[in-house]
């Protein structure tokens, strides 16, 4: 087999996989690759680096849910992945690697460009498939909530013949399911009783489960505890059974046995109870409703599918508890300290999110997903974020992919956050010009998360940057927020009509953010249930 015809048989599997989309990294050792997709029906983004690629593939895989091939050349380009495969490995999402690599024989011998690619990914792919030309078999094996990973070794000359063929030799795709829930009898089973009062905690949910969800949580008026993620948080039919003001009084209710048990519905959540179960709770029963095969918990938990969802909620018994009075006394309190302490990060969230409901926001993970799932008004049922490894890294690369499926977007990102993605405003240039994406940077200063929890220099990582330099470089507007008055030009983004992206920085004011925390520590201290 010469390497146009492994392209060609390759390009083949590709289709077969459902593959629409490719994005190609070029360089020397992939040159047939990049060839071969001439004249070939695939949609084909050109990018030069590989980790922002990945994360983009990332948000084109969310958007459509289609797999998405990225292709590299040989060497640490393929390297460059590793940090997209993992979270798509966490997320369920068949990001295809593609990687050109130098023929086998190189292999150990530190020639240029030939590390070893092979089996790079191991942990984190349903297979790799190591092909070269004199390759017989070509049947993948593709279960579609995993990475998979081809590695195709060209020798020279690289350029060989017709890349434009169409394939005679038959190609096999064999889907297949690799995880499937474990056996639980809601309604009869032994281990439902544990659950009959649970706190019901929301996180990340496909359109078909929150559908499902909703509908029975108005079906049995269930209270829960509602992130961001889930796309219900905020819903209009379901505010009356949320009780996001109080997270912080969760612990307390185990303790008190208002709550006896833990459901979590969807993904792995970013509430700070979770990883009090581990230890601290470590006695109270959690139950997982999810398609993935993650606990999120190290201890032992159970777990099960969605089609459970309406039989377990269904038996629930609650202690009576006002949950209605509580929330009421949360949000006065909430607001008490929003007014006072009017530059805080929480307020700029929470004035922020008044302006721009109902409108898709993606939200980049450490301090504002916490804050925007505490002090975000407001409905926004279309919500995602990378929560699969909680990692901070490719965010803006992954919400620039997945915007574009809407004319207008948000996106709430930290200054680290921004900073570990500066390539990324680069795959934004051939996008749509109909999608209007606006990246909103909490600039605080370094990574304020770690403040409560180390307090020190080196993990706060400080600096005095700023971004409008990074706005104009790639052709972007920029707006720069230091009081929440300036906010009004929000709403002049909003309402005007001309296309125009915009990086969004707010400098907030760190010591009053600060005391919104210290105050709300003390507020859960004080309210009576």
């Amino acid at each position: 087999m010469t390497n146009a015809e492994l392209v060609s048989h390759f390009y083949q599997i590709l289709i077969n996989l459902d593959v629409a989309e490719v994005i190609v990294c070029a360089g020397a050792r992939n040159a047939p690759l990049v060839v071969g997709l001439e004249g070939r029906a695939f949609k084909v983004k050109s990018f030069f680096e590989e980790r922002s690629a990945g994360f983009y593939a990332l948000g084109k895989i969310k958007a459509s849910g289609k797999p998405v091939a990225v292709i590299t050349t040989s060497g640490t380009a393929v390297a460059e992945l590793l940090p997209s495969v993992v979270e798509g490995f966490y997320q369920g999402l068949p990001l295809i690697v593609v990687s050109a690599d130098r023929p086998k024989n190189y292999r150990g011998s530190g020639a240029p460009q030939a590390i070893e690619q092979a089996g790079i990914f191991t942990s984190y792919v349903h297979k790799c498939y190591d092909w070269d030309v004199k390759q017989t078999d070509l049947k993948v094996e593709f279960d579609a909530k995993k990475p998979l990973h081809f590695n195709l070794c060209f020798d020279e000359p690289l350029i060989d013949g017709n890349f434009q063929q169409t394939t005679s030799r038959f190609v096999e795709v064999n889907k297949i399911e690799s995880f499937k829930p474990q056996p639980f009898d809601a309604e009869y089973g032994a281990e439902a009783k544990l659950f009959k009062n649970p706190l019901v905690i929301l996180s990340q949910l496909s359109a078909n489960e929150k559908v499902q969800v909703k509908a029975a949580l108005l079906k049995y008026q269930i209270y829960h505890y509602a992130e961001s993620l889930s796309g219900l948080l905020g819903d209009t039919e379901l505010a009356h059974l949320q009780i996001n003001n109080c997270d912080a009084l969760f612990g307390s209710f185990l303790e008190k046995n208002i709550y006896s048990s833990v459901l979590r519905i969807g993904g792995v959540p970013t509430l700070r109870l979770w990883r009090d179960l581990e230890k601290k709770h470590a006695h109270i029963p959690v139950l997982s409703i999810s398609e993935l095969p993650f606990s999120g918990l190290a201890r032992k938990s159970l777990q099960a599918g969605f089609e459970i969802v309406d039989a377990l909620l269904n038996a629930v018994e609650y202690r009576q508890i006002d949950f209605a009075k509580l929330n009421q006394q949360l949000q006065a309190k909430k607001v008490t300290a929003l007014t006072e302490f009017k530059n805080s990060e929480q307020n700029f969230i929470f004035q922020l999110s008044q302006l721009i409901k109902f409108h898709p926001i993606y939200i980049g993970n450490s301090l504002p997903i916490r804050e925007w799932d505490l002090f975000s008004q407001g409905s926004f049922p279309d919500t995602y974020g990378n929560r699969g490894a909680n990692g901070i890294d490719g965010q803006t690369s992954t919400y620039l992919a997945w915007s574009n499926q809407f004319d207008m977007s948000w996106a709430m990102i930290g200054d680290l956050t921004a900073m570990y993605d500066l390539a990324a405003l680069g795959l934004n240039r051939d996008d749509s010009k109909a999608s209007r994406k606006n990246l909103v940077i909490i600039n605080n200063k370094g990574g304020q998360i770690f403040k409560k929890v180390f307090d020190h220099e080196k993990f706060l990582n400080p600096h005095d940057i700023q971004f409008k330099g990074w706005a104009e470089m790639f052709g972007w507007n920029y707006l720069q927020v230091v009081d929440v008055v300036d906010l009004s030009a929000v709403q002049d983004i909003i309402s005007k009509k001309e296309m125009k992206n915009f990086v969004i920085e707010i400098q907030t004011d760190q010591a009053q953010s600060n005391a919104v925390w210290k105050f709300m520590d003390e507020a859960c201290k004080t309210v009576t249930y």
